[in-house]
């Protein structure tokens, strides 16, 4: 028989079951009212035009949202859904947004994530390198530019390109969107090099090309100055050098050179430095003997020209003219004592 001691302890017994039994029913009721975790991530890798879009594994996730969205305004595209933590996706070339959630195994769902950004770019294109090296090119004369023609390899399904404009060491100075695979820019004097890349219709930027070789322009380059004798017949012992140049504004650099006898060397007696006339007086003043001047024009944005030369020769008590010479020698160090001369 139970004694009453026993029955004691089976009712102990049953209470402490049931209790365990309403305390486990109340858990699971408590958990599945509450809210899944949110996937952690995320992170994404592509592959030619397949992109593998990862998140964190969640402990418990049964299923995987996946909502993608467009570059523009964020509109949504599709949806997908996955018992795994990884989605493959075959999408084309743009930007695109996308976010995730999970559901658990009390069919609970998480918070979705935020927004992330998704670039699928077009890849580099080539351009086809017309830049000899260690060549320079003059800027046009009338422009102060040079015409430069650029063209670059067509990528598939691109009809618009971005062309850049930079200094050797990167620094933007102009961009222009280009439809096609060609353009002729307006460059400037100085040191460029250009890169080119791809754009979307959606506003999505392709991988910049590689650079080109450095691009010399030099400011337009200015005809030497014509150098012509004028005699002074109010005053025959005086002449008047006129410097002719094509720039109304030019200024002029020069020397002066003279040759007691023939056959000695030539000294510089006289050195011109951004001149503003275009007159240089000649007396017999000077020592008898031969002269020579040779002169350069030079601008603001424009390369200073070769040097004009033309010789004269100074009798006792006149100033003859002589022809110019067709072709006469710019005078160099080893042709002449370059110590300076002073005339009282």
């Amino acid at each position: 028989m139970m004694t009453r001691k026993n029955e004691a302890t089976i009712s102990k017994m049953s209470v402490m079951v049931i209790f365990r039994w309403i305390l486990m029913v109340f858990t699971i009721l408590i958990s599945s009212l509450g809210k899944a975790q949110k996937p952690e991530g995320p992170s994404s890798y592509l592959s030619n035009r397949s992109v593998e879009i990862e998140w964190d594994k969640v402990p418990g996730a049964t299923q995987y949202d996946l909502e993608v969205y467009d570059g523009k305004q964020k509109k949504f595209i599709k949806s997908f859904s996955s018992k795994t933590n990884v989605f493959k996706l075959n999408v084309k070339m743009g930007t695109y947004y996308f976010r995730s959630r999970i559901f658990d195994k009390f069919e609970r769902s998480s918070e979705w994530t935020e927004l992330a950004e998704l670039v699928i770019a077009p890849p580099p294109t080539k351009i086809k390198n017309n830049i000899p090296d260690n060549q320079q090119f003059y800027a046009d004369k009338k422009s102060g530019f040079l015409g430069h023609f650029l063209s670059w390899d067509e990528l598939p399904g691109i009809s618009e390109y971005k062309l850049v404009m930079e200094t050797p060491d990167g620094k933007l100075e102009t961009e222009t969107r280009v439809k096609g695979v060609s353009r002729t820019l307006k460059v400037p004097s100085g040191q460029h090099r250009f890169r080119v890349q791809a754009i979307l219709s959606d506003g999505t930027l392709g991988e910049f090309s590689e650079p080109t070789p450095v691009l010399s322009v030099l400011g337009a380059k200015i005809q030497k100055p014509t150098i012509v004798y004028k005699k002074n017949f109010s005053t025959p012992t005086e002449s008047v050098a006129l410097l002719r140049s094509e720039l109304a504004m030019a200024e002029f650099d020069g020397e002066l050179f003279y040759q007691p006898l023939e056959g000695t060397s030539w000294k510089r007696i006289q050195e011109f430095r951004n001149l503003k006339t275009n007159q240089i007086l000649f007396n017999a003043e000077y020592f008898p003997g031969k002269y020579r001047l040779q002169m350069q024009a030079k601008a603001v944005g424009f390369t200073p020209s070769e040097f004009g030369v033309a010789e004269f020769t100074i009798k006792p008590s006149e100033v003859v003219i002589t022809p110019i010479p067709d072709e006469v020698k710019v005078l160099t160090d080893k042709d002449r004592d370059i110590e300076s001369e002073t005339r009282n």
